[in-house]
């Protein structure tokens, strides 16, 4: 058909009609709508002749390379929109188009492309152009230009002519964004949709551009030049109506600062209302205004209440003072931190933290210190620690930035976290640049903190096999939990289990050092390979190899070793070791219910006060708790008195006496 029209066009004098392909790969466990190429779809509607345009089905599946180069063999021109999941990738196809028809013009977009890009340019020598910044006016102007080639008055450009690099300067951000046509309300979509019904899709929105931080690690607001310009909230509106009519499933809110803005509170009203309507969109994830508390408050409120971002990020990436300068990062107080994660707790949100390991002037003991704090404030639920990556647009990047702070990187393979382990068609390998030492945090710092990172996933967050004894000692003995998470790291040579634990942790770190992936491969229960965290890969081997009794074991008199100094009365420490392992053990006892828990002191209940940031005194009495449940929530309904409460066809077990051998089966079961 193209072709054809091609011809025929030629024939009669008439500008040719342009084949366009577009290629934006996905990942493989959440296949997007191919959002960035399909606003440069959109943009050719503004064409002088938007119908001498013709664009073939985007590329966003992982498929052999072979049969993506034929899907495209029609193609005039080729675009592409890199990321860091997928940039490998489109390299290897834009090469292999290229050999297969020398005249293709090959473009590339996204964030991937850096800005300086003659070495990017000169090492990949098949692709023809890249774009800088908002690519929708840049591709408007090429393609009404094709098949000339003025790109000396385009903006945004750099190429290679004859051995000699050209760049022009990129245009200045428009305001008016509403000029770009939505390719959700323009139709871009449909086709892609059609073809593929049985895809439940996720897609990237955005309601601004624009970010007035310029913190070192990120290429946000460096990319965006500050200023933040907005959509029209008609527009808006209409998308989150597509969105359910749709039947989305996942949206990524690509603004910087969601709630930055007094009328987001209006957008996510709105997307609540549309979920409670059709169901959709299932989840919205947004990342949150960095310093907007109150408003921030009222709109995680409503997210959460509605189901569409259960869990709420509070961004930190770190507490040290010099850190946070070096990386032009600004946080909220600590006293607004705790005010605003009580208010959420107290509405019954879960809110969780981010840190970044590998920042500029952190070191060990900056970093220890500020998970530390961090806890102390009131940060029950949830960390999420990451490495920092070297982004090519971001300020860290810049090589004179990275000789003033030592920082160095090794290349490791860009897998997802929870994705399953696929091989590729191609042996293609997409890959990210980590941050692995310092001038602050040495190699073997760095291994120490990244141990630390799973340390306090493991014994604290999640999985969290100490947890309740570990928060019980933090308020009652006023203990910090830097100590007691460092007794976990090179612990008493002859506690065997933990130090098994900590030194697979220690290696897994230094791996990484070497070009591992940050995840390791582990079993689900259906037989797939996944990729789990280093704590949840070594709590699987506890399980399988049969050693979470040895473990916990050795963490009840290392416990007690800790708590020797706070006095705490007989019993208190066993109780609540005893609820965190059964706690774990009922991860892998799906089958086993109804689960009859005694404890001498009530721990349990002691434990949900301190989570809601209510008071709740500790008492000597015979708690009984039942979870008759398989599976998630991982809770426990109190039974008050005694045992006789509990289910007649279970067989209750007296209080346990202490961890003796076989503690973890002291519970009854039917």
């Amino acid at each position: 058909m193209e072709r054809a029209q091609a011809d025929d066009c030629r024939q009669a004098g008439l500008p040719a009609m342009v084949t366009i392909g577009l290629v934006q790969y996905s990942t493989t466990h959440r296949i997007f709508l191919p959002y960035s190429v399909g606003l440069l779809q959109a943009s050719l509607a503004r064409a002088a002749d938007p119908e001498r345009f013709y664009f073939l089905l985007p590329r966003v599946y992982v498929a052999p390379l072979a049969g993506e180069v034929e899907a495209l063999r029609a193609a005039d021109v080729v675009a592409f929109s890199i990321f860091v999941w997928n940039e490998q990738r489109s390299l290897a196809l834009a090469q292999r188009l290229k050999a297969s028809n020398p005249k293709l013009l090959i473009i590339f977009g996204g964030p991937q492309v850096p800005d300086q890009a003659e070495g990017f340019l000169r090492a990949n020598p098949w692709i023809d152009l890249c774009v800088h910044g908002e690519g929708e006016d840049v591709f408007l102007q090429l393609m009404e230009a094709y098949p000339a080639r003025p790109w000396n008055s385009i903006p945004g450009l750099s190429w290679i002519a004859k051995g000699e690099f050209f760049h022009t300067a990129a245009a200045a951000k428009r305001r008016d964004l509403d000029v770009y046509p939505s390719p959700f309300l323009s139709g871009v979509f449909d086709e892609l949709m059609a073809a593929h019904p049985e895809q439940s899709w996720s897609t990237t929105w955005e309601s601004n551009r624009g970010c007035p931080f310029t913190c070192v690690f990120c290429d946000w607001g460096s990319a965006t030049a500050s200023r933040v310009n907005r959509f029209g909230m008609e527009r808006l509106l209409a998308e989150i109506d597509w969105f359910a009519t749709r039947q989305i499933d996942y949206i990524f809110c690509a603004d910087a600062n969601f709630g930055i803005l007094p009328r987001d509170i209006e957008l996510a009203r709105y997307a609540a209302e549309a979920k409670r309507r059709t169901g959709f969109p299932r989840q919205l994830v947004v990342q949150n205004a960095k310093n907007v508390t109150e408003r921030s408050f009222e709109i995680q409120c409503i997210m959460a209440e509605a189901g569409l971002d259960p869990q709420i990020t509070i961004s930190l990436q770190s507490l040290h003072p010099p850190t946070l300068e070096a990386s032009g990062r600004k946080n909220i107080s600590l006293e607004a931190f705790e005010t605003l994660s009580q208010r959420l707790r107290a509405q019954g949100i879960h809110t969780y933290t981010d840190l970044i390991v590998g920042l500029p002037l952190e070191s060990y003991d900056t970093f220890a210190d500020g998970l530390s704090t961090l806890i102390g404030r009131g940060q029950y639920h949830a960390l999420q620690i990451f490495c920092a990556d070297i982004l090519p647009n971001a300020p860290m990047a810049d090589p004179a930035f990275r000789a003033r702070y030592g920082i160095e990187t090794v290349k490791m393979p860009n897998v997802s976290f929870r994705a399953p382990v696929l091989e590729d068609p191609d042996g293609i390998v997409e890959v990210q640049h980590t941050v692995i030492a310092t001038s602050t945090m040495p190699r073997e710092d760095w291994v120490r903190t990244r141990v630390l990172t799973w340390m306090v996933d493991m014994l604290f967050y999640k999985p969290g096999t100490v947890r309740i004894p570990l928060l019980m000692l933090h308020r009652l003995a006023d203990m910090s939990l830097r100590p007691m998470l460092e007794a976990f790291m090179a612990p008493d040579p002859r506690l065997k289990t933990l130090n098994w634990v900590w030194r697979f942790f220690c290696d897994k770190a230094r791996r990484i050092q070497q070009g591992e992936s940050e995840y390791c491969q582990s079993l689900e229960q259906d037989g797939r390979l996944v990729w789990w965290s280093p704590c949840e890969a070594i709590l699987d081997l506890l399980l399988r190899q049969r050693r979470l009794e040895a473990y916990y074991q050795e963490a009840h008199w290392l416990l007690q070793q800790l708590a020797r100094p706070a006095g705490l009365p007989e019993g208190l420490l066993e109780d609540a070791l005893f609820l965190s392992a059964s706690f774990i053990q009922s991860h892998s006892l799906v089958d086993l219910y109804p689960l009859v828990y005694h404890t001498r002191w009530n721990v349990w209940d002691y434990y949900q006060g301190v989570l809601k940031f209510e008071e709740v005194a500790l008492s000597p009495e015979h708690s009984v708790y039942l979870k008759d449940w398989p599976g998630a929530p991982f809770k426990l309904r109190c039974l008050r008195g005694s045992s006789s409460h509990a289910r007649p066809h279970s067989h209750p077990a007296g209080p346990p006496p202490g961890l003796r051998a076989g503690f973890l089966r002291s519970q009854s079961r039917p």
